[in-house]
């Protein structure tokens, strides 16, 4: 077979690839370009999942690289591929801790503070700690700690996140999503940043 009958279906792919991360890239924009946000978890869990999606639609693609086909490509489309290659093997170092913390944006927080205190360094740390998140967690983890301790400072609360008054700059309902809201955000500069190496055509 010919390089050009290689390429085309390869190339098809990682134009496809492209443009999703294109999609991708704007949809995270929406919520998560201006830190910090305050994103409902729903909203959050929602965008997590449609980067999971990405990730295992275009996962099998990295196999390319490794394969005798591989070589037969035109250099066009070697260099598509290890493009495609480097987004994907940066966003699955991600996929372990946006599973941990779309849990923590289902969790009742307000009789887990501690649980959630945990999964939002967590996250931070995954995301490289920049400023704003680690100062967002820090003053999140601040306020919690004058509720915790007694069963009535925890019901307060748990009032105080129902009724979307804002913990640390974010709005009470959106607290248990901030883990997600972090790594999200990362994504979006990860992929704004990427968009700008992406193989035209």
């Amino acid at each position: 077979m010919d390089t050009q009958a290689l390429d085309a279906p390869v190339m098809k792919g990682v134009g496809e690839a492209v443009r999703a991360l294109a999609a991708l890239q704007k949809g995270l924009a929406a919520i998560v370009a201006h830190m910090p946000a305050s994103v409902a978890p729903d909203k959050a869990k929602a965008a997590a999942l449609k980067v999971r999606k990405f990730m295992a639609k275009y996962a099998p693609m990295t196999k390319i690289s490794g394969s005798k086909i591989y070589e037969q490509l035109s250099p066009e489309a070697q260099e598509g591929v290890l493009w495609l290659d480097g987004v994907i093997a940066d966003l699955m170092k991600l996929e372990d801790a946006l599973k941990a913390a779309a849990k923590t944006a289902d969790l009742d927080i307000a009789g887990n503070p501690d649980k959630a205190i945990k999964q939002f360094k967590a996250a931070a740390k995954e995301a490289g700690n920049p400023p704003w998140a680690t100062g967002t967690v820090a003053k999140v983890e601040k306020e919690f700690k004058t509720y915790t301790g007694q069963k009535d400072k925890l019901d307060a609360l748990a009032n105080l996140l129902k009724t979307g008054q804002k913990i640390g700059g974010i709005e009470g309902t959106a607290v248990s999503a901030l883990g997600l809201v972090i790594l999200l955000h990362w994504v979006f500069k990860f992929l704004k940043d990427k968009m700008g190496s992406a193989p035209k055509g």
